[in-house]
């Protein structure tokens, strides 16, 4: 069975973005220095959204943005 991506767009506002992965919620907080993406959960939503589709995360490893843009999931 193929997986899919759904990504659901809760809550766009200037203090912060919202959005939901597998049922789980993710934030962003734009205007927040060092925010690096959207995070919840215990996890930023990169790492879910490999780990959904890859399995877990081998240790000592990283998950990069290829293009260098970590709003681009």
């Amino acid at each position: 069975m193929e997986k899919t991506l759904q990504v659901i767009v809760i809550e766009v506002t200037d203090r912060r973005e919202v959005i939901e992965f597998n049922g789980k919620r993710f934030y962003h907080y734009p205007k927040s220095w060092g925010t690096q993406g959207f995070q919840g959960n215990g996890t930023t939503i990169q790492r879910a959204i490999w780990t959904h589709f890859n399995g877990p995360i081998p240790s000592g490893m990283c998950i990069h943005h290829i293009d260098h843009n970590f709003r681009n999931n």
